[in-house]
């Protein structure tokens, strides 16, 4: 592969998946470990005319898209969305006359096409387009990355599951491509869940769990019996005298009042359950206690930035909202790269 300059792709979800994945390989050159957003645009950013008449092709479509809503808007639609619309279409307008002009594009944080900056859902449409449409494209990236390696495959985009089941139909004994994800993890709504099996391909079942306590994988299997019914098996271990032995741990519910105060009640829920666990770790404030927040509103007030979610979560498109909530809108993308890190 090296004579050939191939290399191995693997993309995952976020920038700190890569970084430990990097870190599992050793930073080995031969494998090319990155987010969706950062393959996608590292295959497509040499094909700058394609990248100029897809983007044509697509603000074209807007425009079609705002004349056709406002041809439809009854006589009860406001004067304001109806400006808002006509404001909309001369944006696209001018856009597409400057694209015209523009002789190189980038990938940037938002879009900004006067400029031939693309955002992070023009480098989805963009590559998913030319992957779906252009099998000279299809071979180039198979004889690049002969091995593509897709983590968090339940929460893959469907459209990029499409594309790359694209690229190995077409290319069959000389792509490998492999889904790694588990549908019962799911998290994200765009996500595509089950990756449906093509004939030729095989499902390899991985029933270990070598991170949860016994009583943790007991709950995980009683979940997953009205689900796909796959039981994990092993635990978490720890060295005991120079043998490994499974660790118990527990799992307890809590259903308490909602009138309650959330942060007391946690601490609450927290004191008893270092008494009962006879483990201080529960409540000694120097020992990382993980607590999963499912409600994202919930997890920003209680950190300190309830503010900043509501500014690019309420009221805004449902683009905005999806990027805040999977991590890749452009407001919060420099703060994950660059801020997060350090």
């Amino acid at each position: 592969m090296r004579a050939r300059k191939q290399i191995v792709a693997c993309i995952t979800y976020t920038d700190l998946a890569t970084n430990e994945i990097l870190a599992d390989v050793n930073d080995d050159p031969l494998v090319h470990v990155s987010t969706i957003h950062s393959f996608y645009w590292s295959i497509a950013k040499t094909f700058q005319a394609d990248i100029k008449v897809w983007l044509q092709n697509d603000i074209r479509r807007r425009i079609s898209e705002l004349e056709e809503e406002f041809e439809n808007y009854s006589s009860r639609v406001r004067q304001t969305t109806r400006d808002r619309n006509k404001a909309d279409q001369e944006r696209y307008v001018r856009s597409l006359e400057a694209v015209a002009g523009v002789r190189t594009f980038n990938y940037g944080v938002g879009s900004d096409y006067a400029k031939g900056i693309l955002g992070h859902e023009d480098i989805l449409q963009l590559a998913d387009f030319l992957l779906q449409n252009r099998p000279l494209f299809r071979r180039v990236v198979a004889l690049s990355y002969p091995f593509v390696f897709i983590d968090e495959s339940q929460d893959t985009f469907p459209g990029v599951v499409k594309s790359f089941k694209e690229v190995e139909a077409q290319m069959q004994g000389k792509f490998c491509l492999g889904f790694f994800g588990d549908p019962m993890q799911s998290i994200f709504m765009r996500g595509a869940g089950d990756i449906q099996l093509e004939d030729h391909w095989r499902a390899i079942t991985k029933p270990e769990n070598f991170r949860c306590a016994k009583q943790i994988l007991d709950v995980a299997n009683a979940v997953r019996a009205q689900g796909d019914g796959m039981e994990q098996v092993r635990g978490l271990h720890e060295r005991v005298d120079g043998n490994l032995k499974l660790v118990e741990g527990s799992a307890r519910m809590f259903v308490l009042p909602n009138t309650l105060n959330r942060t007391e009640a946690l601490a609450r829920v927290r004191a008893w359950s270092s008494a009962t666990n006879n483990d201080e770790g529960w409540t000694t404030p120097d020992i990382a206690v993980k607590i999963l927040v499912i409600v994202h509103r919930m997890a920003a007030n209680r950190l300190g930035f309830g503010g900043i979610y509501s500014a690019l979560n309420d009221k805004t498109s449902d683009a905005m909202k999806q990027g805040m909530q999977d991590g890749t809108g452009w407001p919060v993308r420099p703060f994950l790269s660059f801020a997060l890190p350090i």
